[in-house]
């Protein structure tokens, strides 16, 4: 890889001193939207320790590009593992993600070289790795920004197939500064939660949420579902201020989230606050304390020597532990198995635009980790078993752009090309130019 070196312009091309060239102007303007935004995502409920997720959309969207990975580097076992992603609506990263993941040894030597921001252009590398790169650009990577994070280097942050601003690199070392800063505490608390995502008693301290199928709240002390709580709002409160684990939440902020429009209420704060002290009159007795709930005069939130566990946070470990095995095929089992015990809905008897996000979240996780097993059993020619999948997959999400591609690979593999060809043709609008490109030859 080479490292990214200041272009100089070409002899008798210099500018009057004071002029600024328009991408310039562009770019400054872009990078301005882009940090406010980041900065207001940020500032928003931060649900499931989302800042890392914030900041890779927004360096998505920045560069416009098909997909961002953070990649983390074991030099010991010469492996990478994908920590977090974004892609473009359409565009299939379990793809790329699959030839990166878990990487030839080359590849990773080349990738830990890397010092700075660097532009790494697959045609120009071809020579290094023919067949990596070859595979990398039939599955449409053309070029991939990427800088290092961490001291010493833990990983890359890399960003594929740029359309804007390829040649800036100010946001990406910005975007690498909070990685390295919130990988660490996210990947410390996972690990800490771990001692209650195994069936093991809870300790004096540990709290275990689950939210799918109904509300469930468990301590050492017993269990609370959410006719204890008796009141629909309070499930809703509890539910956002433990996915919170102890971040003070402002009182306006829950109210713009508890209730469509809080100025039909006399007095929402008042209002507000006798929430608060019901739900914490029902949830006492689970806490000799009396510490769980901390009601302030700014907000309210859970008290921070308290660990929290939500379902969400044990099928991320499962996925995890899935992640750092280089046996394609064990990974394979992993996964699956992840996504068998991960099924239900959010709080299904709870509507609010808090149980909206947090079901999101949900979907979004199982989505991903549903298209890297699907990319996992086409390269293992597993193509009956991604049809199993993707029949799973269609109750909890319905077909979707993604599960169409899938069906019709998996339909290909299985030489069933009459059948794939008639479901390309009747969603071919669904798909983006470079799946388009693939499936051409069903045409």
């Amino acid at each position: 890889m080479q490292e990214k070196k200041k272009a100089r312009p070409p002899s008798g091309t210099a500018r009057h001193r004071g002029e600024v060239r328009p991408d310039r102007i562009q770019h400054a303007l872009d990078l301005e939207a882009a940090v406010s935004t980041l900065e207001s995502k940020l500032n928003e409920e931060r649900i499931c320790e989302n800042a890392v997720s914030h900041t890779i959309e927004v360096i998505r969207d920045f560069y416009d590009a098909d997909c961002v990975l953070v990649v983390v580097i074991n030099p010991q076992s010469l492996t990478l593992r994908c920590e977090n992603k974004v892609y473009r609506e359409g565009f299939v990263s379990s793809i790329i993600e699959a030839l990166i993941v878990p990487g030839t040894p080359d590849l990773i030597r080349e990738m830990m070289q890397i010092k700075a921001f660097t532009i790494l252009d697959i045609p120009a590398l071809a020579k290094n790795n023919v067949a990596v790169y070859r595979n990398l650009s039939l599955a449409g990577l053309r070029q991939m920004l990427t800088i290092p994070y961490g001291v010493p280097i833990n990983g890359l942050l890399s960003v594929c197939n740029p359309r804007k601003h390829a040649a800036h690199s100010s946001l990406l070392c910005m975007a690498a500064y909070v990685i390295a800063v919130e990988l660490p505490v996210q990947n410390r608390n996972q690990l800490v939660r771990s001692t209650s995502c195994d069936g093991a008693q809870l300790a004096e301290n540990e709290v275990y949420i689950k939210l799918l199928d109904g509300f469930e709240l468990h301590t050492k002390e017993g269990m609370l579902t959410e006719q204890s709580i008796q009141r629909k709002q309070g499930v809703v409160f509890l539910a956002l201020l433990l996915f919170q684990k102890g971040q003070l939440l402002p009182i306006d902020s829950l109210l713009e989230s508890l209730w469509d429009d809080p100025d039909i209420l006399t007095d929402p704060e008042r209002t507000l606050r006798n929430l608060g002290y019901s739900v914490r009159k029902n949830i006492e007795h689970l806490f000799a304390g009396g510490d769980f709930l901390e009601i302030q005069k700014t907000g309210f939130a859970i008290g921070r020597k308290y660990m929290i566990t939500t379902d969400f946070d044990r099928f991320v470990l499962r996925v995890c532990e899935a992640d750092q095995l280089t046996d394609g095929k064990a990974k394979l089992e992993h996964y699956t198995a992840a996504l068998d015990a991960f099924q239900g809905v959010v709080l299904p008897h709870h509507k609010s635009k808090v149980i909206d996000r947090i079901a999101g979240h949900y979907h979004r996780k199982r989505t991903d980790v549903q298209n890297t097993a699907l990319s996992l059993m086409f390269n293992l020619n597993l193509f009956e078993r991604m049809h199993e999948l993707i029949d799973q997959a269609l109750v909890c999400r319905g077909w979707d752009k993604d599960l169409f591609y899938w069906d019709i690979k998996a339909k290909m593999g299985m030489q069933m090309f009459a059948e794939a060809r008639s479901v390309f043709l009747a969603n071919k609008e669904k798909f983006s130019d470079l799946q388009l490109e693939e499936l051409s030859v069903l045409v």
